[in-house]
């Protein structure tokens, strides 16, 4: 597995196999309690079989173990679609609740089909709101759908319709469908999807991905794409539910994945240097700062900037993207440790492709005959450059970026076809980091008492 461009310091450091692939879908971080770490879910499709992975320490070592979670109400013909979960509220405002996990699948695909959307979690205040077996075990719902389903998702709703945490599913009847916790009888429970989003209504096809990002201002980013290749992104007021702006384009190929991201992390002063620490700038949220990535079938991989300022005018292009086949998934992480989130996209060509902008660069000039460079583009000019590119001996299904050990240091999760790869920064990556922030920090600070 070959790396090419600027070194990261990042490398393979375990893998576990799957019994049969996943898919696009396949992946979900479970976020556990903080003394636990995060796990991760992933559905091997073949036999309606679920696998949780998580860091272990055996012997003295720290390990990735992998084990089946026998979820109740799969039958073993079942193929399943996708999955998703979150973490609800608890009886006290600000408590966890414990895990909530949705699952669809296909019973009986090769006879009489019918589609499922299963729920779990435990009670609540059980003290085993978090056992993952006890939640297999604890179907809230069975649900038959009426149509194929497509990604399961979820968002919050703002406080004026509740504050709860729904699950949106998307599917092949030119619908995305809402599924809400009744606080009465605990059941999910669909719900008329425009009374909270109504960017969703008359979609103007089967939306195979889509993202939400809630931002100041009770202001909310919805952005999806379908199997078409429409991409359409909206600025909604969540209280009043007024649409202040919605667009699309349309791209050649089906869309394989959206993602919205901001620019900037905003990374507190740690407490134990105390006052010590130089005064940070105070951030604030900027309508500049979110930005939409998408991926599909047929074209180049692009990042359409400032969404939130100009919708999608403002095309950047992700070089060499389409030279691996098919880009299927994106995530986002600041891999290179510098507060600035880079993209990161997976291939079924076996390729990791890690992105940087730069602004004003321009370095990945690109000229397309896609539809997309419509005269409300302003540009195909590119202001990302690749920054690392890591071969695979297997296509690539699901990414995420997350800290899975516990020791600061955030791991980059790649799905292939044959199983679940963890990659690792280099421990003398991050031990040379601290010392250049530390010194940099010391001398910041012995400025400072000096213009004193």
């Amino acid at each position: 597995m070959a790396a090419f461009g600027e070194n990261i310091g990042m490398y393979e450091a375990s893998f576990s196999r799957l019994p049969s692939q996943s898919n696009v879908y396949g992946l979900s971080v479970l976020s556990m309690p903080t003394w636990e770490g995060s796990k991760l879910l992933v559905a091997s499709l073949s036999g309606g079989k679920m696998f949780c992975l998580e860091y272990q320490r055996l012997q003295g070592v720290v390990r990735l173990v992998s084990r089946e979670i026998h979820f109740a109400y799969i039958p073993g013909d079942a193929d399943i679609v996708s999955i998703d979960s979150f973490n609800r509220e608890g009886t006290q405002p600000g408590t966890l609740g414990g895990l909530v996990i949705g699952i669809t699948f296909i019973k009986d695909p090769s006879n009489t089909p019918a589609q499922y959307l299963n729920i779990y979690s435990a009670a609540v205040e059980s003290g085993l709101e978090y056992s993952l077996d006890t939640i297999a075990q604890s179907c809230m719902c069975n649900i038959e759908l009426q149509f194929i389903p497509f990604q399961l998702t979820h968002t919050r709703l703002c406080e004026e319709d509740g504050g709860d945490t729904v699950f949106l599913l998307g599917g092949n009847d030119q619908k995305i469908h809402l599924f809400r916790q009744d606080r009465e009888t605990n059941q999910f429970m669909e719900e008329n999807i425009t009374d909270c989003f109504p960017e969703f209504d008359n979609l103007p096809g089967n939306a195979v991905w889509m993202d939400t990002q809630r931002v100041g201002g009770h202001k909310r980013i919805t952005a999806f794409g379908c199997e078409d290749g429409h991409v359409n992104v909206a600025i909604v007021n969540e209280s009043s539910k007024e649409i202040q702006c919605m667009g699309g384009v349309q791209h050649d190929g089906p869309i394989t994945s959206v993602r919205i991201y901001r620019s900037k992390l905003d990374t507190p002063c740690p407490a134990v240097l105390g006052n010590k620490a130089p005064a940070l700038p105070v951030h604030t949220t900027q309508e500049g700062e979110y930005h939409l990535v998408v991926t599909s079938v047929l074209e180049l991989a692009v990042v359409y900037r400032e969404v939130m300022l100009g919708g999608l005018t403002r095309q950047a292009i992700l070089p060499e993207s389409n030279l691996y086949d098919s880009a299927l998934c994106c995530c986002v992480g600041d891999v290179d440790w510098d507060g600035q989130n880079e993209v990161i996209i997976g291939t079924y060509g076996q390729e990791l492709l890690v992105y940087k902008y730069c602004e004003g660069s321009s370095r990945g000039r690109h000229k397309s005959n896609s539809s997309v460079a419509s005269e409300k583009s302003a540009s195909l000019e590119s202001d990302f450059t690749l920054l690392w590119r890591r071969s695979f001996a297997h296509p690539i299904l699901a990414l995420a970026y997350l800290d899975m050990t516990r020791d600061g240091l955030w791991e980059l999760v790649v799905i292939s076809t044959k199983g679940c790869h963890i990659l690792q920064h280099s421990l003398e990556e991050a031990a040379g980091k601290i010392t250049e922030r530390l010194e940099t920090l010391a001398l910041q600070g012995t400025t400072v008492n000096g213009s004193k």
